[in-house]
């Protein structure tokens, strides 16, 4: 037979065993949360890394200038030029896009805007390291790189003066 006083123990075991599980399911709760948080910022990083590689590993950044003048005399190779061109750009865009809606990136930002500046960014930094290897060395293109980047993330008040 229990007694009353056993009965009350049993409901206090029963509340304390039902906190600490919700205890328990809120710390995975955040620790789901926080690992979700960092693999979006690996990404992120991931992202930024792929586009620094490609520009610091071109093979052809000497002499594109010279292919880009030679290509535009001629119809057809100009029509692939600028339909390859059109796709790293649309794929530039993309990735900022989902760097938006991972919040990364002001979501005010253009995507298609920030894709044309970055490739603009990316062939005159080609010319420079051709034009003067000393000042602009792998390292200092990565921290330019990297500072647009950084200028993406930020939200600046003038921003809302522009549009979108």
């Amino acid at each position: 037979v229990k007694t009353f006083a056993d009965l009350a123990n049993a409901q206090a075991l029963q509340a304390q065993t039902g906190y600490h599980m919700q205890q328990q399911q809120l710390a995975q709760q955040q620790t789901q949360q926080a690992a979700m948080a960092n693999q979006q910022q690996a990404q992120q990083i991931a992202d930024q890394q792929t586009i620094q590689q490609g520009i610091m590993q071109s093979q052809f950044s000497h002499i594109w200038p010279n292919v880009v003048s030679e290509i535009r005399q001629e119809p057809e190779l100009w029509a692939l030029y600028r339909q390859e061109y059109g796709a790293i750009r649309d794929d530039i865009a993309n990735l900022i896009a989902r760097c938006q809606g991972r919040g990364f990136i002001d979501p005010r930002r253009n995507c298609k805007v920030e894709a044309d500046r970055l490739c603009a960014l990316v062939d005159g930094l080609m010319m420079a390291v051709v034009g003067e290897p000393d000042r602009f060395p792998p390292t200092h293109v990565r921290e330019i790189v990297a500072y647009h980047f950084e200028q993406l993330g930020r939200v600046w008040p003038a921003a809302a003066d522009l549009g979108s």
